[in-house]
């Protein structure tokens, strides 16, 4: 019996195996529901999904884009996301997930290059989108008359999806269904590339992680989903992007399923009633099982303070996207009766995960056992350390990456010479066989579990012509993790305000304080002079201890 089949009748070693088999054993069944802000719904039986995947790999077939072809998808959480993202898996080409976070677009001119993507998806009614980016860098080659993009030779497609502004049935997700085509590339087998997710650099440009529809089964199929307690007739609510491994859309694939999640295209909920959208997506739909992020928890929290109810609490929240701090347990009994934190990495995808149930059981920064994987802790000289003593976590597993790709001076690094995958966290095992992951290793900021290093946001902010220099640090918070922090000197004589940066900053980064992804510092304070250590570099933990201080006072 295939590994992928074990007690389960369930046929397929591919999601595209599985997306027809699920088809198959239920056409009608609901598979999606997208909600949007003012809860317009859009939902998508599994016929629907396997259908309309299906014609738009019929489209990308046309285009000539298939087997070993990378398609670049910037749309946000919609219905056109997740059908654009299915049907490149099914015409035989990899998913790359755009992000656009700078407001020059170099972020994403430099995924589209490092990876050599042949095709960009985006919505041309998005007037913050990629289609500002690439209009700009569009020109015609003389020789040929053919379009070509400045510094992006690969890239030969422009697909635009529209959906942003329009009527219901105007959107794509229904003007797909006049497609006659289908197509489906049989040839992917369980070793083909399938995604390709980003990871933050240390330059502040993503590293490309790629992950193969074996690994990415590991993960979400039949039993190791039932551990986590998700089943066929779970209804599952996650709103987390479908381009972050935290939100891919494996789980209706690997058990059946049923997932609600919000359709961005028109955004989000605002901040303060998010909580009671929340709230309210719970009771309408009788959500049993839910992913949500500290700062999602919060929202509900803050909600039922205000006197919201939720009708029947929710069997478990799933957290994790960074280390979980003790304010988080505050849920149980009041949403959830259980709470199951994990960690993970894009490139290892899940490593560890720890069920509570009670809030005095819970201790900070614990992870959780090992799942599925081998985890080591070593000292700076590759020692593997015994239990209480902090160093790096190494960790070895079917569902580790390969490799970055075209990167292979990254890879090397990101490896032992036996094979085992640093993590570049430190932490520590309790006797228990508890991993606890205390934070990264270098000076990383963790918010909401995305990484955000300071020496890129420097490099930017510090162009400002009246900051002598800038530091960005991580300050501890108690829903996100941490939170970012810009320090400034500015150059003598200079009358730049804490409002002018912010409002600099605010033009440099697209996204607003809101959105958990964002580098947008939260906190800006001006400094005469900047602590140094004693090779000259500036001292970060004193700048920290420093900034922690005048926090404090004002608060």
């Amino acid at each position: 019996m295939n590994e992928m089949e074990s007690s389960s009748q369930v046929k397929g070693t591919t999601f595209l195996q599985l997306l027809k088999f699920r088809t198959l054993e239920d056409p009608e069944r609901s598979a999606y529901i997208f909600l949007d802000k003012d809860f317009h719904r859009i939902s998508l039986t599994r016929q629907d999904v396997w259908d309309k995947s299906r014609k738009f790999a019929a489209i990308l077939n046309r285009l000539g884009l298939g087997k070993d072809d990378i398609v670049c998808n910037t749309l946000v959480n919609s219905p056109e996301r997740l059908i654009t993202y299915f049907g490149t898996l099914m015409s035989g080409a990899m998913s790359l997930h755009g992000q656009l976070f700078l407001a020059d677009g170099q972020d994403l001119i430099h995924n589209l290059k490092e990876s050599k993507s042949k095709a960009i998806i985006y919505d041309p009614g998005d007037e913050n989108g990629a289609k500002r980016i690439i209009e700009k860098i569009k020109f015609k080659d003389e020789t040929t008359g053919m379009i070509r993009y400045q510094e992006l030779p690969d890239l030969t497609h422009v697909i635009e999806i529209e959906a942003k502004g329009l009527e219901e049935s105007e959107r794509w997700i229904h003007v797909i269904d006049k497609e006659e085509a289908f197509f489906v590339d049989e040839s992917i087998s369980k070793e083909s590339t399938a995604v390709i997710f980003l990871t933050s650099g240390t330059t502040g440009f993503s590293k490309l992680v790629p992950h193969t529809h074996s690994a990415l089964l590991r993960i979400f199929f039949g039993d190791n989903m039932k551990n986590f307690g998700i089943y066929e007739n779970t209804v599952y609510f996650n709103m987390q992007s479908l381009g972050w491994i935290g939100g891919f859309p494996g789980y209706y694939i690997g058990v059946g399923c049923q997932r609600i999640l919000i359709d961005l295209t028109n955004g989000l909920p605002e901040k303060k009633s998010m909580g009671v959208f929340l709230v309210n997506v719970f009771n309408l739909y009788k959500v049993d099982k839910a992913f949500l992020l500290s700062r999602d928890i919060q929202y509900v929290l803050d909600a039922i303070d205000e006197g919201h109810k939720i009708d029947k609490q929710l069997n478990t929240i799933y957290t994790g996207g960074g280390p979980v701090h003790n304010a988080t347990m505050d849920a149980l009994g009041k949403i959830a009766h259980k709470i199951t934190n994990a960690y993970g990495t894009t490139e290892i995808i899940l490593a560890t995960y720890n069920e509570v149930t009670k809030k005095s059981d819970f201790q900070d920064m614990c992870a959780g056992r090992a799942f599925i994987c081998d985890i080591k802790i070593v000292g700076e000289n590759g020692e593997e350390l015994s239990v209480g003593e902090q160093g790096e976590p190494l960790v070895r597993s079917g569902t580790v990456f390969n490799g970055y790709l075209n990167n292979p001076s990254k890879t090397e690094a990101a490896f032992t010479k036996d094979g085992w995958y640093k993590t570049g966290d430190i932490g520590y095992f309790d006797k228990e066989g508890q991993l606890f992951v205390l934070c990264r290793k270098a000076d990383v900021i963790t918010k909401d579990g995305f990484c955000h290093y300071p020496g890129w946001m420097e490099q930017l902010i510090g162009k400002h012509p009246e900051i002598e220099k800038c530091v960005v640090i991580g300050i501890p918070d108690p829903v996100h993790h941490e939170e970012i922090c810009l320090c400034l000197k500015r150059v003598p004589g200079a009358k730049v305000s804490i409002d002018d940066m912010r409002d600099y900053c605010k033009n440099l980064f697209l996204t607003d304080q809101d959105d958990k992804m964002t580098p947008l510092p939260r906190y800006y304070l001006i400094f005469d002079e900047f602590d140094s250590n004693d090779n000259g570099k500036v001292d970060r933990k004193k700048i920290r201890q420093e900034v922690l201080k005048r926090l404090e006072k004002d608060q």
